[in-house]
């Protein structure tokens, strides 16, 4: 399951009301081939727009464009907006990339990678922590790090290393795909959260042995 997050002309979607300001139908385009936009519609409660949108096998790219227009109430100009060159989505994506790099975090594009970012963070913490201590002062809080995932593979995530913004960054339509040890709900009580991923639960060892020896029992 990916969580989305959607940019239309550079600005953060949060609300339906905002891809109706911000309406760009080459962006709205690209979300929709790759299913981001029925998803994330679905995720903030507008499962109705979604179904309008289920219709989406059509090649003819003019009555694409038109269904978004009509979905999402906007008005719009045959005369030029359905003569565009479907070019602009090259240009879009282009775009996109730039929005990545604007993105500020620590890179990072394997396993291995991410570890030693976290372990250079916990080290830092603790000697930030040590420091505030030594100061006499308390209620020291961590500062939310962004680690950006630049490879479209699995990340194993460690729920207990607490304050940490998981973003997926990629060239393509796809995601990374993060690893959970438990329910998402309970990383996100540590400050853990993530974007543009893809969220998979690893079965515990115990879980795993447990199921087996039921399937044994049959």
């Amino acid at each position: 399951m990916a969580r989305i997050t959607m940019y239309l002309k550079g600005k953060r979607i949060e609300k339906l009301e905002d891809i109706k300001k911000y309406f760009q139908v080459y962006e709205l385009m690209d979300y929709m081939n790759y299913g981001a936009l029925r998803q994330w519609l679905e995720d903030n409660g507008y499962k109705e727009y979604s179904e309008k949108l289920s219709i989406w096998s059509s090649t003819d790219q003019k009555q694409k464009k038109k269904k978004l227009y009509d979905v999402f109430g906007i008005e719009y100009d045959d005369a030029t907006e359905y003569t565009l060159v479907d070019e602009l989505l090259l240009e879009k994506r282009k775009d996109k990339e730039i929005l990545n790099s604007q993105i500020k975090g620590e890179c990072v594009r394997s396993q291995k990678d991410l570890e030693l970012l976290l372990q250079n963070i916990v080290k830092k913490r603790d000697k930030e922590d040590s420091e505030f201590e030594s100061s006499g002062r308390f209620g020291h809080t961590n500062v939310t790090k962004v680690i950006k995932l630049m490879s479209i593979t699995d990340y194993d995530i460690p729920i207990n290393i607490p304050d940490i913004r998981y973003v997926g960054v990629t060239a393509s339509e796809e995601f990374p795909t993060v690893n959970l040890e438990v329910d998402e709900k309970e990383y996100n009580q540590q400050g853990i959260f993530f974007e543009n991923v893809y969220v998979k639960i690893k079965m515990s060892e115990k879980v795993d042995q447990g199921l087996r020896k039921k399937r044994m029992s049959l």
